[in-house]
């Protein structure tokens, strides 16, 4: 992604104090104060919102925190764009309202593509960037004909997989949009369920 563009989707996220992630070459990095923005964003929420409890919550932050190759930096002046080539920014928060506000401001630029993979998430790549148009490069690379391409997927972020995908395999636990586009629906994650699709369908 264009540094310009960063820089801006961090200002924006930075100016309603969310929290941010900035997928790079190098690893995932994430300012040091993020733990306990979030922790502090929780307190605020949760008098105002129980469709959730401070279990999951606190158990959502634990994962953000044990992620493979993550990266703690000081501020935005740690990401050297020249070298670690970020490819996505990730913003996670607890507040919908939040949410709201950021995606109202972000989904009319037509230079960034945003996803999601959860209601607490916006993921933003670059506008050419999606998961269906990595699938169908990779299939061409490799000369496999799309009818013998399989798609395994759980939430809105996989939709573009299901587009160009013969075989659509939505996970038990999958949102259900994504289960409207499969062609099968194979376990939940915590069942083994892509070790069940791959044995049953594939």
């Amino acid at each position: 992604m264009d540094q310009a563009v960063v820089d801006e989707l961090w200002e924006i996220a930075k100016a309603d104090d969310a929290y941010v992630e900035f997928y790079t070459n190098a690893g995932v990095k994430v300012l040091r104060s993020g733990s306990d923005l979030l922790k502090r964003e929780l307190d605020e929420v949760l008098p105002h919102d129980q469709s959730f409890t401070r279990e999951w919550a606190e158990r959502e932050i634990e994962i953000q925190n044990e992620q493979f190759g993550l990266m703690y930096m000081d501020s935005m002046a740690d990401i050297d764009f020249a070298r670690d080539e970020v490819y996505k920014v990730f913003v996670y928060s607890f507040d919908r309202r939040k949410l709201h506000r950021l995606r109202k401001i972000y989904e009319p630029r037509n230079d960034i593509l945003i996803t999601t993979a959860g209601w607490t998430k916006i993921e933003i790549g670059d506008s050419h960037a999606s998961k269906g148009a990595a699938l169908k490069q990779l299939a061409e690379h490799y000369q496999i004909p799309m009818r013998d391409v399989v798609a395994i997927g759980d939430n809105l972020n996989d939709v573009s997989m299901f587009e160009v995908a013969e075989m659509r395999i939505a996970m038990g636990n999958a949102v259900d949009p994504l289960k409207d586009l499969s062609t099968h629906i194979t376990k939940d994650v915590e069942e083994d369920g892509v070790a069940y699709a791959l044995t049953h369908y594939v």
